[in-house]
């Protein structure tokens, strides 16, 4: 029983001019499930706000909005003392939203990706990009600023793991993006006319070093720039013919 409920339970007693004693006595044994079957729901905000949703969208009308004043997981815990059936089925539902939240963590690994690096600023984009391309996912929604926030966010969306994969995907393209435009914002093309024997051993360099055309080229410039050993007297040979 949430810790709070016996202050709703006295109010009922009240208006119901019995004992609060002869109420626990007699009726919790009919209504609330002992401790142990509960200790699985914790103060984890996201198993919490799961919670409330799995009981929104799947028990409509079956479960009784908790007292205003009961947050976290006395709201939960509350929502189900409250529940107007009988003990053996609250106890199935109970043990099945326990399995249910169980198979609902496997699909964490779809959103891996986020956490092993830049989280804020991958979930930054995620949300940029929902917001943009997903609105109506998006409606009513605060922004997404860290990865839990995103499990969150999916976890009250009502999308199969394969649309969340395809999501997913299409954020992890946008980061590429803007990292690659980051990366040549301080680039510009040059073409050069470079002899074919030229390309040959530029090619042979970049293979043996395992980088670009393009990356040989600005190693050898830089070095030259900073060294200045070979230039001069290659260019005194080109200018005297």
């Amino acid at each position: 029983m949430a810790p709070n409920m016996s202050r709703v339970i006295a109010d009922f007693a009240n208006r119901a001019s019995i004992s609060m004693e002869w109420l626990l006595e007699n009726e919790s044994g009919r209504w609330l499930l002992p401790q142990e079957r509960l200790d699985w729901i914790t103060e984890d905000k996201r198993q919490i706000k799961w919670l409330q949703s799995h009981i929104w969208n799947q028990f409509k009308g079956g479960f009784s909005p908790p007292p205003p004043r009961l947050l976290g997981r006395n709201s939960v815990i509350a929502s189900i003392d409250a529940w107007n059936t009988e003990l053996s089925n609250k106890a199935l539902v109970v043990d099945q939203m326990k399995w249910n939240w169980e198979q609902h963590k496997q699909s964490d690994h779809i959103f891996k990706w986020f956490r092993e690096k830049d989280e804020l600023s991958r979930c930054e984009i995620a949300w940029q990009w929902l917001f943009e391309k997903r609105n109506n996912l998006t409606w009513q929604h605060p922004p997404i600023s860290n990865y839990e926030d995103l499990l969150i966010f999916f976890d009250t969306r009502q999308i199969s793991d394969a649309e969340k994969m395809l999501i997913v995907e299409a954020i992890k393209k946008r980061v590429s993006q803007q990292q690659y435009r980051k990366k040549m914002a301080d680039k510009k093309q040059c073409n050069l006319v470079l002899s074919n024997k030229t390309i040959l051993d530029l090619d042979k360099l970049a293979a043996k070093y395992g980088v670009s055309r393009p990356q040989i080229m600005e190693t050898l410039i830089q070095f030259e720039t900073e060294r200045n050993i070979y230039l001069p007297e290659k260019v005194k040979a080109i200018s005297w013919g």
